[in-house]
């Protein structure tokens, strides 16, 4: 059997400064990749303050749509309608279900009237 010897300190020394090297070279060039990335304009709101970006997720772009928000939101909620409409459509919908009740109740009404009571005679017991 044969043991590894333990890396002396010059050993650990220099894998340590290797690798702090290593990663400060990966950080570097990670920065220098953001860096070209990062836009022209001299200030970072400027992207913000530009009336004449097309952004589709704006209400300021020159879409006449509407922003893409917009267009998903309408989307989701359907066909508008006024509050008067609305009130209307809820008003007759409580009242079909207010007749239907009714009826329905009428119904088992008339049922349990024309149904015969059932009466029981007592039995005249065994003597």
């Amino acid at each position: 059997m044969t043991t590894r010897p333990a890396l002396s300190f010059v050993q650990k020394s220099t894998l340590t400064v290797f690798g702090i090297l290593v990663a400060t070279g990966f950080l570097a060039s990670l920065a220098q990749t953001a860096m070209a990335q990062t836009p022209t304009s001299s200030q970072p709101t400027d992207i913000f303050q530009d009336q004449d970006r097309n952004d589709p997720f704006s209400s300021r772009s020159s879409n006449q749509a509407g922003s893409m928000l917009d267009i998903v939101n309408r989307a989701i909620l359907g066909p508008t309608r006024s509050p008067q409409e609305f009130n209307q459509d809820q008003k007759e919908s409580l009242d079909d279900a207010a007749n239907q009740f009714r009826n329905l109740q009428q119904q088992r009404l008339r049922n349990q009237q024309t149904e015969a009571p059932v009466t029981t005679q007592p039995s005249g017991g065994v003597r």
